[in-house]
């Protein structure tokens, strides 16, 4: 179970960093839309505010421009991104002395958990947040709703994090749990409690589209 929550803990406001490089952008998306991310080979979409940035990830140096892949092939890419989240987005675009409110979409292989429902993997990951958080508070226990038409779980935490100069906040984090076959989307939503951000990180949750029938 420890392997589900690689890339899923990160999902605390984290501290702003320059610019390296944009989101992948899919060669059959048309016409370009920079604030859009997307992923064919997951079928994966969300647009982000056209303030905010994307982040640099693993994915991004992945082949995405070959959209057919045969079982193996596709597990051995869920596998070597496995630690890293499939798209990063951050509000703040230059490095400032505070944390940044951040959105994280991560696409797991679920494995051995695959009979679960979304509600099942989510009650399995909070104990290993409480395990890796010793602030960790469960703000909101796990209830189901939908992303993109799909069945999801949800729950809410909060936990504190320090910056580079040693002052702690408190941090707001939001999770969703969307299972497509045998795998699953993690997404988590932070900021910093009296960060006025909620809005637009429920804009990027609303945007979300996972296609149907992908998996």
């Amino acid at each position: 179970m420890g392997a589900l929550l690689v890339g899923a803990a990160s999902v605390g406001a984290c501290r702003s960093m320059p610019h390296t490089e944009t989101a992948p952008q899919s060669s059959a998306v048309a016409p370009r839309d920079d604030d859009v991310f997307r992923n064919e080979v997951v079928g994966f979409s969300l647009r982000k505010p056209p303030s905010w940035r994307f982040g640099p990830t693993a994915w991004g140096a992945a082949n995405l421009d070959q959209l057919e892949f045969k079982d193996d092939e596709f597990a051995a890419l869920v596998m070597e991104n496995a630690t890293e989240p499939l798209v990063v987005v951050l509000k703040y675009d230059e490095p400032i002395d505070a944390l940044s409110p951040v959105f994280r979409a991560t696409f797991r292989r679920l494995g051995e958990l695959s009979h679960l429902r979304p509600e099942q993997i989510a009650n399995l990951l909070i104990p290993q947040f409480r395990e890796s958080l010793a602030d960790f508070n469960l703000v909101r226990g796990v209830s189901t709703t939908e992303i993109s038409g799909h069945p999801a779980a949800h729950f809410a935490s909060s936990f504190t994090v320090d910056d580079l100069g040693g002052t702690t906040h408190p941090i707001v984090t939001e999770t969703w749990m969307v299972k497509r076959g045998d795998y699953v989307f993690i997404l988590g939503s932070s900021a910093p409690s009296q960060d006025p951000s909620h809005e637009e990180l429920q804009a990027i949750l609303q945007s979300i589209s996972i296609d149907p029938g992908r998996f």
